[in-house]
Order: structure tokens, then sequence, then C-alpha cells
């Protein structure tokens, strides 16, 4: 299985702070590209939040310029919980485990604040332009960022304890809370999160599709989603949310088709309350 990443832009970004780190006794330090060189070093530290402080010093049309858009998502990617190479070479191993389980011992820990940063992040990338005006370096890490979001909004709402597994007997199909929870539950989710989590899938499906041809990221898993959309759609076609990456284009029975995905534990779900393919296990 091959797992190819280049994101020159973003991760591979060691180089530029060894350089920086050579010169900045020499350099003004209170320009544009001064503070872009100090977030991306502070980015390779893992300091996140102080990325984004240099990033919010950047004046003119600077901080649109897409290296720093770019620079500005992984951050709040990094917030969000993902570490972009232990991440990827975890996912090169995935095997024949199933996604959504693989997801929710990912992001342990998972608070409402990531699940936010996440979304901030994948707005970030869209803003770049439409999937074929992206890079495959920002496309590889908008897909990176939307399975990030799907982890956290599961280990949030499946896994209480926050010891990556999924607590058995929750219900996937339960979107009755009326509000986001202060801390992990286990099961019932909050109607604007579990839209979160089906754009996470749409999202992540549409830009991997997009690098196929150069990146290959992942196991069967991955691809099994489609085949699951495929029968949600044969189940009841109202079902089926796999082409929708707008949250609140989801209708009630995409959300029972998200929720569906989820309960089954033959291909890529949780199989937390039930066991079987989609047409055994979904929500009604």
């Amino acid at each position: 299985m091959l797992v190819r990443v280049v994101l020159s832009g973003v991760v591979a970004v060691s180089t530029l702070s060894c350089s920086v780190n050579i010169l900045e006794n020499f350099a003004d330090k209170n320009t544009n590209e001064a503070y872009y060189a100090d977030a991306v070093a502070l980015l390779n530290d893992g300091d996140y939040s102080g990325a984004l402080a240099k990033i919010a010093l950047m004046t003119g049309v600077y901080p649109a310029h897409r290296k720093v858009v770019a620079l500005k998502a992984a951050a709040h990617a990094g917030i969000c919980g993902l570490t972009f190479i232990p991440f990827v070479q975890a996912m090169g191993d995935l095997g024949s485990t199933r996604l959504l389980p693989f997801l929710v011992s990912q992001f342990k820990n998972a608070t409402g604040a990531r699940i936010d940063a996440c979304r901030t992040a994948e707005d970030l990338i869209e803003s770049i332009g439409a999937i074929a005006e992206r890079t495959t370096d920002e496309n590889l890490l908008l897909a990176l960022i939307s399975f990030a979001k799907i982890g956290n909004v599961l280990s949030y709402y499946t896994d209480a304890g926050q010891d990556g597994t999924a607590d058995a007997g929750v219900n996937p199909c339960l979107n009755a809370r009326g509000s986001r929870p202060s801390a992990a539950v286990a099961g019932d989710f909050y109607e604007s999160d579990l839209r979160e989590l089906g754009t996470g899938i749409t999202l992540a499906l549409n830009n991997i599709d997009a690098i196929s041809s150069s990146v290959s990221l992942g196991s069967d898993s991955l691809s099994d989603i489609n085949g699951v959309c495929a029968t949600l759609a044969s189940i009841n076609a109202a079902y089926d949310f796999c082409s929708i990456t707008d949250p609140s284009a989801f209708t009630a029975n995409h959300l029972k088709g998200i929720m569906s995905l989820i309960k089954e534990d033959s291909s890529v779900g949780l199989g937390t309350n039930c066991s079987g393919d989609i047409s055994a296990c979904n929500c009604p």
C-alpha cells in the first residue's frame, strides 16, 4: 500500500525553519515574510496558537496569499488534533480495520472546540478554490482535515470515556440533542455536529478521488464508503447523502443515511448496537 505525501508548502516545512534560524539575527523580524517564517517554525514545533498569532500580525494582502491560507488551515487542523505525518502513517497501516473505529481511536480527547477548529480548517482550504483549482497538496490536506473532523465528532458522541473505543450499546440513530454537550457523551448527536460529520465523509471522498492518480491513502475501507453509499441508495434513494458537501443541504433522510453508515459494522461503521451490513443495520 502506497502512502505518498508531498504537502511541500504546509507539512514539509522543517527545512524552511532551519534556514530562517541562520538568518534571524540579520533580518527584519517585523515583515510579513518574517511572520510567515516564524509561523512555519511554530507550526513545526506544534505551537498552533502561536502560529496563528504570527499570521494575525500580517498586513495588506499578504494574509490572502495561497501559502498563508494553507498554513493557517494547517494550524487550525493542529488545534483540531491532526498531526500530519503520524496520522498518514497510521492510515497507511489501516489494513482491514474499519475506517470509523480507526478514526475514533485516533482522535481521543475530542472537544467542541476541536470540532470547530476542524470546520474552520476545512473552510480555509475550500476558500482557495474548487477542487480542480486546488493543488494535490491542498486537496490532500483537506481530506486529512475531514477525516480528523469525522474522528472528533464520533469520539465526542460515542466514546464517553475518551479511551479511543466507541462505547458498546451506543445507538447511532439518535440525533435529538438540542445543543452540543459540554463534554463527551455516549450517544444522541447534536444535529449540527452530525451534519459536520456527514460533510467530513463527503469532502474526504471527493478530495481523495481528486488526488487518486498521484496519492494513494488508506485501505479498502475508504473505497468501501462508496459501496455503502450505493447500498444506501438501494435501500432508500432519499438516504443517499454522498454527493452533498453543504451541511445545511442534508435532509432528515440524509441524516438517517449518515447515521446508518455509522451503525453498520460490515464495511466502515462502528457496530455499537448492531452487527451486519447497512441493509440490516440502518436507521429507519
